[in-house]
């Protein structure tokens, strides 16, 4: 039972969305959610592409329990049920093993949902993939969606989002802003509503390669702004690369050692920046030209909420069809 107070922070959420979606609209044309893929389910032996032979390494960035947002709140994982990041593409056309930008949550029964933008062997472009491992411990995949569309380019801007709907369960939703299209998909049931407290590795550059001339050329990659719930974290969250004694993510992503070329730097506004080594330090790339940081997150994550906002609205109609029935 959802209390008054529940209803209308909700309401309110709702709200604030339209005007939004309002605002970017009239002032560009450039994000489009009308074209939305439909699901592109794959039998779990397709799955073959997602992980080749031998371990990933994995580099990003840890939110915990209790880090502070941008309106003074605090992220409380068992409440989150909207994950969102903003980020530029790798100027990376080539590689000998898959890369993703890539986002993890652990739900409360310890399953894995992820989902990213990867770039695979043979291919110059990059393209949405999502996963869920039932059981970690055992990793066992369930790829969930494969495509190159929207065929995404090096160097592109990207929001991406996993959020939960009661009917639905969790979805992932990715728009490429630089070229105003978009994939989305389902998880499917059977997942938990809730995620799992505690210290989640929610964003990483992930790789099957080390490969230095592959990265040495792919330019400042960063992630802009981490939205939890709509809104910024904005300080608590850590790097993460490898083992350390003082710092205990509930799960890893990849596993295999990080190569010494690749560097992070945490960014005053808590995003992150990877790096060829050489590069470390430099000043990270901005949005493309003419067009604001902080107004691409607001417009992405108006088009989120209006995403979940229609779907929500088709759901409780379709409830309350079968209501009718007799």
């Amino acid at each position: 039972m959802i209390g008054l107070g529940g209803a209308w922070r909700r309401r309110k959420v709702w709200l604030i969305a339209l005007l939004m979606i309002l605002i970017v609209y009239a002032a560009t044309s450039r994000i489009s959610i009308g074209n939305a893929k439909s699901p592109e389910r794959l039998a779990p032996s397709s799955g073959a592409n997602y992980y080749s032979g031998g371990a990933s390494w994995g580099a990003g960035l840890v939110v915990p329990e209790g880090s502070r947002t941008a309106n003074g709140g605090r992220v409380d994982w068992a409440d989150v049920q909207n994950v969102s990041a903003l980020f530029r593409l790798p100027d990376i056309n080539e590689t000998d093993g898959t890369i993703y930008m890539i986002m993890s949550l652990m739900t409360s029964n310890g399953s894995i949902i992820q989902a990213a933008a990867g770039l695979y062997q043979n291919s110059s472009y990059w393209g949405t993939y999502a996963m869920y491992v039932a059981n970690p411990a055992r990793q066992v995949y369930a790829p969930i969606i494969s495509t190159e569309a929207p065929y995404m380019v090096p160097g592109d801007i990207i929001f991406m989002s996993i959020y939960f709907l009661p009917d639905s369960g969790w979805n992932l939703l990715l728009l490429d802003l630089t070229n105003g299209l978009s994939a989305s998909a389902s998880f499917g049931p059977g997942l938990p509503a809730s995620l799992k407290v505690g210290d989640q590795f929610v964003f990483a550059l992930e790789s099957y390669t080390s490969t230095p001339s592959v990265f040495e050329n792919m330019g400042n990659v960063t992630l802009y702004a981490l939205l939890i719930n709509g809104e910024a974290v904005v300080n608590g969250s850590y790097l993460y690369s490898g083992w350390n004694n003082l710092r205990y993510p509930l799960f890893i992503v990849g596993g295999a050692s990080v190569p010494n070329f690749m560097a992070m730097n945490l960014t005053a506004s808590s995003g992150v920046v990877w790096s060829y080594g050489s590069q470390w330090g430099s000043p990270s790339s901005g949005p493309p030209a003419g067009l604001d940081l902080i107004f691409l997150a607001l417009a992405a994550a108006a088009a989120v909420n209006v995403v979940i906002l229609v779907l929500l609205i088709w759901s409780r109609g379709k409830a309350k069809e079968r209501l009718s029935v007799r």
